[in-house]
């Protein structure tokens, strides 16, 4: 399970070939005005703290954005996405798979992003972040699975 503000380390690293599932039982795509941003992300780090892979949900915005942070160098250029139709069940799973240097994220088992993989280390754990917790777009838990 991976909580809300938490991280939690894979057991093995993920590398070429390999994938995690994030699993969630609720969603909620109503945008929340009360926070200063309204995101949601999850994000896949390497042992060295860099952020490989980062996923917000921004509903104000309708957009999902795709991001890297290498430790302590700053954000790289945003890569977006429409959020309207992505999610359209009351549950949602978001895969993520390496492929070569490619992360492939899939919505609901439908591939939304191809991401060049910036940042060439092994994914070795996960966060979980937001803005509000009290108005998070996934559950709090997700299940996770590697």
């Amino acid at each position: 399970l991976l909580a809300f503000s938490e991280e939690v380390a894979f057991a093995k690293p993920i590398s070429d070939g390999g994938s995690i599932v994030f699993y969630s039982n609720t969603v909620n795509l109503t945008p929340h005005y009360g926070a200063q941003i309204d995101n949601t992300s999850i994000n896949l780090l390497s042992s060295e703290g860099d952020t490989l892979l980062h996923v917000s949900i921004c509903r104000v915005e309708n957009a999902i954005v795709f991001n890297s942070n290498p430790s302590g160098k700053g954000w790289g250029q945003e890569e977006r996405i429409p959020l309207q139709g992505v999610f359209e069940r009351t549950d949602a799973t978001i895969t993520i798979h390496l492929h070569r240097e490619t992360w492939v994220i899939l919505a609901d088992g439908t591939p939304i992003k191809a991401y060049n993989q910036r940042i060439q280390k092994p994914a070795t754990g996960a966060s979980y972040r937001g803005n509000d917790k009290d108005a998070l777009v996934f559950a709090d838990p997700l299940l996770i699975t590697v």
